[in-house]
């Protein structure tokens, strides 16, 4: 996650240009490098002008402007950049600006950013693959409940990610092979054909464990965080998905590490395919 804290907006007035642009910034040019830092950026700025005592309005303005209408499309041929990665550099300097920007700014900020990506919105409730379970939907969901606040609309949007979340933590019915299976273990890259490799005695499902062990910690990590926003509310997640997510690491991912290495056990105790 970005953090916002960690910088000194001083040293980067020098480098912002009259159109919000940063000048050692490459747009368009390194795929979503320039795109994430510029929202890092943002943060930074947000941070100082509401805990330093600064004044950073006209800068984050500019700034959001410049990102928000002018800023050429991202080129990243990776989906997750544009739903994951650049919106997990940019939700911090949002969110922090949220009472500093106009309302109309912020809006279609999120609209470029947070919809019309080119690989389509960043929460797709419909959306059943890959890309919307495990260590994907988990800041999917984080990062969608953060658009709800930001619009105005929490509800609506916290509504579509209790269902989706309960589904997968719950139910456990992950998609196309994906997510938290009935095992109790979570699956991502790592169900493959017949579970041999080139004819060797290798299983493809272990060979694959350094994917799912990273991805059951991102689960974890954004998960619990969310989770917490809303614990002893009138909103909170049902009991059974909070209950989910402690099965989910008593079950499963504690065992998971031997040092800086994961164990095999993390593609499951499975005898076929996740499910017995």
């Amino acid at each position: 996650m970005a953090t916002s804290s960690h910088c000194f907006a001083d040293k980067l007035l020098p480098l912002m240009q009259a159109d919000g642009s940063f000048s050692d910034l490459k747009y368009g040019q390194d795929g979503s490098k320039s795109f994430s830092e510029h929202g890092r950026r943002l943060s930074c700025f947000g941070y100082n002008h509401i805990l330093n005592n600064g004044d950073y309005t006209d800068n984050l303005t500019l700034c959001f402007n410049y990102i928000t209408y002018d800023a050429p499309p991202n080129p990243d041929t990776n989906w997750w950049a544009h739903v994951i990665g650049v919106p997990t550099d940019m939700w911090q300097g949002a969110v922090l600006s949220k009472n500093i920007i106009e309302t109309s700014l912020m809006n279609d900020f999120l609209d470029r950013w947070w919809v019309n990506t080119t690989y389509g919105p960043i929460w797709n409730h419909d959306r059943h693959d890959d890309s919307m379970a495990g260590g994907n939907l988990a800041p999917r969901a984080y990062l969608t409940e953060v658009e709800g606040h930001l619009r105005g609309r929490p509800d609506e949007r916290h509504q579509s990610v209790k269902q989706v979340v309960r589904n997968e933590l719950v139910l456990r019915d992950g998609w196309t092979g994906s997510g938290f299976r009935a095992d109790g273990c979570l699956h991502q890259h790592c169900l493959k054909g017949n579970y041999t490799t080139h004819g060797q005695r290798w299983l493809n499902h272990t060979i694959q464990v350094p994917y799912a062990h990273t991805y059951g910690k991102e689960f974890l990590k954004w998960m619990s965080e969310l989770l917490s926003w809303y614990t002893d509310t009138s909103v909170d997640f049902e009991a059974d998905t909070v209950e989910g997510i402690y099965g989910a690491y008593l079950e499963c991912t504690q065992w998971l590490f031997r040092g800086q290495s994961a164990e095999p056990t993390n593609a499951g105790r499975f005898i076929t395919g996740g499910n017995d």
